[in-house]
C-alpha cells in the first residue's frame, strides 16, 4: 500500500514539473514575440519633431523632451521670411542666396541687398555669359564653386563707379530667374538681380570672400 502511495506522489510531480516547464516555455515565446512585433508609432498620443530626431540620432541619445531645445536648433530646417529689405552679408550667406533661390517667388517683391565680389561667368559651352556678385564657396564645380546673384543685363546705368573684376561691391536689386537652354539642349534656372544700385566699397570694407555656411 505504501509503494503505491509513493508511485502516485512520484506520478503528480512528474505532472506538476510538465506543466510549470510548459508554461515557462510558453511565457518564453510569448515574450520574444511581443520583442520582435514593429512599434506601432501612431498609438503614441505625441509626435517627436524632426528636428529632435535629428540631434537624437547624431548625438546617440534618447529624446528627453518633445519640444526642440537650443541644442536642437541646429538640426532645424532653415527658414527665411521675406522682407521689405534683405541683406547678405557675412552670416550664412550660402545658405540664404539657396533659400532665396528655392524660394524666389516668395522674394520677388523683396529688396535684396548682398557683399561680395564682381565677376564674368562664362558657361561651359559660352552660350550665357553674364556679370554677377559672388564669393567663393567650398567646392571644386558649379554652385560649390561659387554662389550670388547674375545681373540682368543694363545694371551699368547703376553704377557709382567703374568696376573691375574683382572688386569689392554692394548690390541692391529684385531677385527673378532666367531660363538658358546650352548646346546639349539642357535647361537651367540662374539667379538674376534686377539690380537698383550697385557700389564699389573700399578696400578697409572687403569681408570674406570664401564663405562655408
Amino acid at each position: 500500500m505504501k509503494n503505491n502511495m509513493n508511485k502516485s506522489k512520484k506520478i503528480k510531480n512528474r505532472q506538476f514539473i510538465i506543466i510549470v516547464s510548459f508554461m515557462i516555455v510558453l511565457a518564453l515565446f510569448s515574450s520574444c514575440n511581443r520583442i520582435d512585433e514593429p512599434v506601432n508609432e501612431s498609438s503614441y498620443d505625441y509626435t517627436i519633431p524632426e528636428a529632435a530626431n535629428a540631434y537624437a540620432i547624431e548625438k546617440e541619445t534618447e529624446i528627453e523632451t518633445i519640444a526642440p531645445t537650443e541644442e536642437h536648433k541646429p538640426y532645424m530646417p532653415y527658414t527665411m521670411r521675406p522682407a521689405r529689405e534683405v541683406y547678405i552679408g557675412e552670416s550664412q550667406f550660402m545658405t540664404r542666396v539657396n533659400y532665396i533661390y528655392n524660394h524666389i517667388d516668395d522674394f520677388k517683391e523683396s529688396k535684396i541687398i548682398v557683399e561680395g565680389m564682381y565677376g564674368l561667368y562664362y558657361s561651359w559651352d559660352e552660350t550665357f555669359v553674364a556679370h554677377l556678385v559672388y564669393r567663393n564657396g567650398p567646392g571644386d564645380y558649379g554652385d560649390d564653386k561659387f554662389i550670388g546673384f547674375y545681373l540682368e543685363e543694363g545694371y551699368e546705368e547703376s553704377l557709382s563707379a567703374e568696376l573691375h573684376l574683382n572688386d569689392w561691391i554692394r548690390v541692391k536689386g529684385t531677385p527673378y530667374m532666367k531660363e538658358h537652354t546650352d548646346s546639349d539642349g539642357e535647361m537651367e534656372n540662374y539667379m538674376f538681380l534686377k539690380v537698383e544700385s550697385i557700389e564699389v566699397l573700399p578696400t578697409r570694407d572687403r569681408r570674406a570672400e570664401m564663405v562655408n555656411d
